[in-house]
């Protein structure tokens, strides 16, 4: 029996818990064959939103863990050999979480007010399933390398790109403020032309990453 079963908010979040491993069970076992080719597909890109989603909530608990101060209580030298220790993972995982936390986390003051995300509309993002974590550490990364001397409006605006962009179904590699990842095109669309297996974007949707890059790259210094 699990120890966080109860009434409140508590057993609220046993209640989901519960749910969700029942969910997860049931997917487990679930016949697959009877499905359509496009209902394949949207069970797919469900499923990816609620993995997306989930990250998200891990990243509510390495905050909520860091804030009460669980692993000096448990006798963790950090948060990372906290999660290495309870979650079973790498080091290297550990520390992306951790890292993603820092960024996308909402976090709070000493008063108990929230703090904003350094990185907004990557957060909410991830929270609505649109990215998942691989997104955030690349966001975050590209952006950690800003040159100092890059106006703070700008990043901001060059935040928002991806993000916009991944919810339209396209993945753009912008004039970031940073140099751009090898190996990746300016812009690069995906590798699939059915139609059907597109993610549905209205017209205004689909030319918003393309207007936001526009105005980066009008922002950027030209030395």
């Amino acid at each position: 029996m699990h120890s966080i079963a109860g009434v409140g908010e508590v057993g609220q979040v046993a209640t989901h818990l519960t749910a969700l491993s029942a969910a997860v069970d049931g997917l487990l076992t679930d016949e697959l064959s009877g499905l359509t080719d496009a209902e394949v597909v949207e069970t797919l890109q469900r499923l990816e939103a609620s993995l997306r989603k989930a990250a998200a909530v891990g990243t509510r608990l390495v905050v909520e863990a860091v804030e009460r101060s669980l692993p000096g209580s448990l006798d963790c030298s950090s948060i990372s050999t906290f999660l290495i220790a309870t979650l079973r993972i790498s080091s290297g995982d550990a520390a992306r979480r951790v890292a993603a936390a820092k960024k996308v986390g909402t976090w709070h003051n000493p008063t108990g007010e929230q703090l904003p995300p350094d990185l907004p509309a990557t957060a909410t993002a991830q929270r609505d399933g649109a990215i998942g974590p691989d997104h955030v550490h690349e966001i975050r990364g590209v952006l950690g390398k800003t040159p100092r001397a890059v106006d703070p409006a700008a990043v901001e605006v060059a935040e928002q790109i991806r993000p916009q962009a991944l919810r339209a179904g396209r993945d753009p590699q912008p004039s970031w403020p940073g140099p751009r990842p090898r190996g990746r095109s300016p812009t690069r669309a995906s590798s699939c032309s059915g139609t059907s297996i597109r993610t549905a974007a209205s017209p205004m949707t689909r030319t918003a990453p393309a207007n936001a890059a526009s105005a980066w790259a009008n922002r950027m210094p030209t030395s």
